[in-house]
């Protein structure tokens, strides 16, 4: 996939780029399509916590593309997540704020 659209880049830039460089680049342009484990989790654990303590549905986002809820179901029941998990999950940056998301009511 990535190959077809080298093609119009090579066209409109006139340059040529290895895959890697490609990859690269769609990283630091934040154009990145699949939402990673550690960011899943920490949507998972904000749901929860949400829905526990105040009783409301939360809308996520990373990296400017919205979360559906089937897709943080699909993770939950592949992981093995829907049980009582502890809330109390340390998160990665070790605080409690998640800069990979961002939910809104």
């Amino acid at each position: 996939m990535l190959f077809l659209h080298a093609d119009r880049i090579t066209y409109h830039v006139d340059m040529r780029f290895r895959e890697k460089q490609y990859k690269t680049q769609i990283k630091h342009w934040g154009l990145e399509k699949n939402v990673k484990g550690r960011e899943m989790e920490a949507i998972v654990r904000i749901k929860r916590k949400r829905k526990e303590m105040e009783g409301k549905e939360s809308n996520f986002t990373v990296r400017n593309r919205a979360v559906p809820p089937k897709k943080i179901i699909r993770y939950m029941e592949r992981t093995n997540t829907i049980g009582n998990a502890p809330l109390s999950q340390p998160s990665p940056a070790g605080d409690n704020s998640t800069p990979c998301c961002n939910w809104a009511c």
